[in-house]
């Protein structure tokens, strides 16, 4: 105890009002800085052309492996949905593995044609599943379409990223990545929506006018970067 109170006989009690009031500044000085980094992003063409191509992406993604295996129950009379719970597992699949071997692909064609062909690759092999009346080939056309899904969205981050002044990239990847979650929400409540009126084969059509979306998002990014360089 006597070598403790020695220790600490000079020791002085921290001013946390003091520290606080120095350090209140700065931290509005911050929390200023950010804001106006964030609405000039907003303010951005690529950052609103991004965050409407990646709401697009990943509604049309989250839509096809959430509402696939009602759509094979209801039109292809499949008895038991375990039967083909495989087939949305195909698709993620697909996901993985071109996000693996094709991303590095998009970087030696190069990515503004690389997404052109995976998404219109994608959007034909969904209509496979739309109009092909079987259940295996139905499953392989999905895992492709995963397949080619898969490597757009690291290509798309890459032309995104190489497109924004080095002060708002965090802020544009930040309001790009929150739209696409939110397109990954609402696409899919839509399409459940719609499908209760009319019937799960309404899950393609909407696949198909997002991608349709994708690709007018992409050819303004495209053109943009164009004219820039």
């Amino acid at each position: 105890m006597l070598f403790s109170a020695w220790s600490f006989a000079s020791y002085e009690t921290d001013n946390p009002e003091g520290e606080q009031q120095q350090h209140d500044p700065q931290q509005q000085q911050n929390v200023k800085a950010r804001l106006a980094s964030m609405f000039h992003a907003l303010r951005a063409r690529l950052v609103f052309l991004g965050a409407l191509f990646v709401f697009a992406y990943q509604g049309a993604e989250v839509s096809i492996s959430g509402w696939v295996i009602s759509f094979l129950v209801d039109v292809r009379d499949v008895a038991n949905p375990q039967a083909v719970g495989y087939v949305t597992a195909g698709f993620w699949a697909g996901i993985t593995v071109g996000r693996f071997l094709l991303s590095g692909l998009g970087q030696k064609v190069g990515e503004k044609r690389f997404v052109y062909v995976m998404t219109l690759g994608a959007a034909c092999f969904q209509l496979l599943v739309w109009f092909v009346p079987n259940i295996v080939g139905n499953a392989v056309s999905l895992a492709i379409v995963g397949l080619l899904l898969g490597p757009i969205y690291p290509c798309a981050a890459t032309v995104f990223l190489r497109g924004m002044p080095s002060r708002s990239r965090t802020s544009g990847i930040a309001i790009i990545t929150a739209f696409g979650s939110s397109g990954g929400a609402l696409a899919p409540f839509t399409t459940g929506m719609i499908a209760q009126a009319s019937g799960t084969w309404v899950l393609h059509p909407i696949a198909l006018a997002l991608f349709a979306a994708m690709v007018g998002c992409w050819f303004f990014l495209s053109s943009r970067s164009k004219r820039e360089d």
